[in-house]
């Protein structure tokens, strides 16, 4: 590789362990070479050396009721961002706190992961406590409402609600009808949030509202298979979608193009923006 790129052993080392400056200009040789190469790094000898295994582990709660067409766009968005920063992930998926737990402090003890991100986060969500003994950074996907002296990241649930009475607005409804998470206790904050937005911005653009909540049903959440089911409903019973009843939803574009009669959608496509 040394000789593709035209320099000495020493400096193929360097550009790879990044213990020493190298010009832009000799790094982009050492790359080419390796990529003519089709040269790939030992992870394993590489985090004996570093102490970093460069993988982050990344926790979910999944069920059969869970949604992927919800999830997949926030799992796509932390993959891609990790690849780039040179990053791989482990997907922990689980059913409970306490696998979450114990498969932390597995990964952890093992140096098999340098850091968690935890999405579901709950308020008060007794998780972090626990994993603060790890010693390992923890992001949490959602705001706890506790002080446990993370660096949270989350939706714009604000945004979101803000935006779906505009349009509401906009197409001149008088009346709208909030389908309601079915998780009755509320646990997750962005559910405490859309609720209180909904009401503000009912009011502010003169909306009568009314709420349905299905708590008869299997739905583990209202976005986004919930709005296919609801437009099946119009079709089946002869409501034309857009022209009688609007529909507006959180979902991906790709989703709500792939409807029988196109969503309004506001995007949840995770996006980074610096604080």
């Amino acid at each position: 590789m040394a000789a593709l790129a035209g320099v000495a052993q020493s400096t193929v080392s360097y550009v790879m362990s990044g213990n020493r400056p190298i010009s832009q200009k000799t790094r982009d040789k050492v790359e080419k070479a390796m990529r003519e190469l089709g040269y790939v790094p030992d992870a394993h000898a590489q985090a004996m050396i570093s102490n970093r295994s460069h993988i982050i582990g990344l926790l979910t709660e999944t069920m059969e009721t869970t949604q992927g067409a919800e999830l997949f766009p926030i799992l796509r968005a932390i993959r891609a961002t990790a690849k780039e920063h040179g990053y791989d992930l482990i997907l922990m998926s689980s059913t409970c706190t306490t696998e979450d737990l114990a498969d932390m402090r597995r990964l952890g003890k093992g140096n098999l992961v340098d850091a968690f991100i935890m999405l579901d986060i709950r308020h008060h969500d007794g998780r972090l406590k626990s994993a603060m003994k790890l010693g390992l950074p923890i992001v949490p996907y959602g705001d706890p409402g506790e002080p446990y002296h993370y660096h949270c990241v989350n939706s714009d649930t604000k945004a979101i609600v803000g935006m779906a009475f505009w349009e509401t607005h906009a197409i001149g409804a008088k009346k709208a009808v909030i389908v309601e998470d079915p998780r009755g206790d509320h646990e997750f904050p962005f559910i405490n949030i859309f609720d209180r937005e909904s009401v503000i911005c009912a009011e502010r653009h003169g909306i009568q509202l009314e709420r349905f909540e299905a708590k008869d049903t299997r739905w583990q959440s209202f976005e986004p298979r919930t709005l296919a089911w609801i437009e099946q409903m119009m079709l089946l019973t002869g409501v034309a979608p857009s022209k009688d009843i609007g529909l507006i939803g959180e979902c991906s574009a790709q989703f709500a193009l792939a409807q029988p009669v196109p969503i309004t959608n506001i995007s949840h496509a995770a996006e980074i923006h610096p604080p």
